[in-house]
C-alpha cells in the first residue's frame, strides 16, 4: 500500500514514524525465549533486578523484509527505494536493550526535560551531513511499553537542528556530535552529551515511544532521543536496528544546486536555508572524489513513485 500522505508529513515534521503491528507476539516469542538466562534475572521476581539498563549481545538474527514486511516497505519508501539500501544492514537481532527500571526512581515520574542522556545514535563512525552509515533507524518493540514503563523519549523536530550543526562542521563530529578539533573529540573515557541535552531542552517537544509488541518506530538518524527512567519497573525490551545506505547522501548537484524537492531533504533545507547558503554546499561525496551518477540521488524520497518501495519487491 505504501505510506499515506499523513504518515509522510508526520515523518517530515517530527523525524519519526510509528508502524503499528509490523510483526506478531508469536514472531517475537522465539527471539525472547532465553532472555531471562541471558539477563541473569527472574523476570517474575523484581528483587533479582539489580541493573536498570542492560545491552545484550545478539545470538539470533532475522531478515527484516521477511520478518516485518510492513515495516520494511515503510523503511524502503522513506529511504527512496530498496535499491539504495545496503543489504548487509537489513537484519534485526535479539541484541535487546533492556530497561528494568531503577528502585531509586520507582513510583517517581521524571520530567522529560530533566533527562540527561539525549543523544543521536551511531557509535561506530565519524558523523557527516551525508553519512551513509545510518539511513532509517529502526526501533522494534519486543514488549508492550506504556507511559512510565521505560519508553524512549523522542525529541520531535530536532532533525533540522542536528542537520544544521553537521552542515556547519564539515570536518565531521564524533558520535556525541562534538566537532573535530574539540578537546574531547577522541575521548575514550565516556560520553559528553551536553550539546544534545541542550538541544532537547531548547526544543521542548517530547513524544514517547509507547506501543504494543510488534510495533516499530522508524527514526531519522538525526533525531535526538533518550532513555527514560521506567518508574513502573516493568520489563521493557527494544532493539536499535540501523539500515545503511550503499553510498553517501548526495545533497549537492553538479550544477551547484542542492536537492530540495522530496521528503526529508526538503525539511533539512528549509531549516538551514535562512542561515547559510545551501548552494555553497560541497558534499563529502564530492570531497571524497565520488562523481554523481545519473543526476541527483534524493534523500528520503518518499514521493517519487519511480523509486518508491511500492514498486519493488519487499
Amino acid at each position: 500500500m505504501g505510506l499515506t500522505e499523513e504518515q509522510k508529513q508526520h515523518f517530515i515534521e517530527n523525524g519519526w514514524l510509528k508502524i503499528e503491528g509490523a510483526f506478531t507476539p508469536e514472531q517475537a516469542a522465539p527471539m525472547l525465549k532465553d532472555v531471562q538466562e541471558r539477563l541473569g534475572v527472574d523476570l517474575n521476581d523484581k528483587s533479582t533486578w539489580k541493573q536498570w539498563r542492560i545491552n545484550l549481545k545478539p545470538n539470533r538474527w532475522v531478515q527484516a523484509s521477511e520478518f516485518a514486511p510492513k515495516a520494511w516497505e515503510a523503511i524502503c519508501e522513506l529511504s527512496g527505494g530498496e535499491q539504495r539500501l545496503d543489504p548487509e544492514g537489513c537484519f534485526w537481532s535479539n541484541g535487546f536493550i533492556v530497561n528494568l527500571g531503577d528502585s531509586a526512581y520507582e513510583g517517581k515520574p521524571s520530567p522529560l526535560e530533566g533527562l540527561d542522556q539525549f543523544h543521536t545514535d551511531g557509535q561506530f563512525f565519524v558523523h557527516y551531513l551525508d553519512s551513509p552509515e545510518q539511513g532509517i533507524f529502526c526501533v522494534p518493540l519486543w514488549t508492550d511499553i506504556v507511559p512510565g514503563g521505560g519508553p524512549t523519549a523522542l525529541c520531535s523536530g530536532t532533525v533540522g537542528t542536528v542537520a544544521k550543526w553537521l552542515y556547519d562542521h564539515p570536518d565531521g563530529t564524533n558520535p556525541d556530535l562534538l566537532p573535530r578539533g574539540h578537546p574531547r573529540f577522541n575521548d575514550p573515557n565516556g560520553t559528553n552529551l551536553d550539546w544534545s541535552n541542550q538541544v532537547a531542552r531548547a526544543n521542548g517537544r517530547f513524544d514517547l515511544g509507547t506501543g504494543k509488541v510488534g510495533d516499530v518506530f522508524l527514526l531519522h538518524p538525526f533525531l535526538v532521543h533518550s532513555p527514560t527512567r521506567n518508574e513502573k519497573k516493568l520489563f521493557r525490551a527494544i532493539t536499535n536496528s540501523k539500515t545503511s545506505l550503499k553510498e553517501p547522501n548526495l545533497l549537492h548537484r553538479a550544477d551547484g544546486s542542492c536537492v530540495v524537492c522530496n521528503s526529508h531533504s526538503q525539511y533539512v533545507v528549509r531549516k538551514v536555508a535562512p542561515i547559510v547558503s545551501i548552494s555553497s554546499r560541497i558534499s563529502h561525496t564530492q570531497q571524497r572524489g565520488a562523481e554523481p551518477k545519473g543526476g541527483s540521488r534524493l534523500l528520503f524520497d518518499c514521493r517519487d513513485s519511480k523509486t518508491s518501495s511500492r514498486n519493488k519487491p519487499a
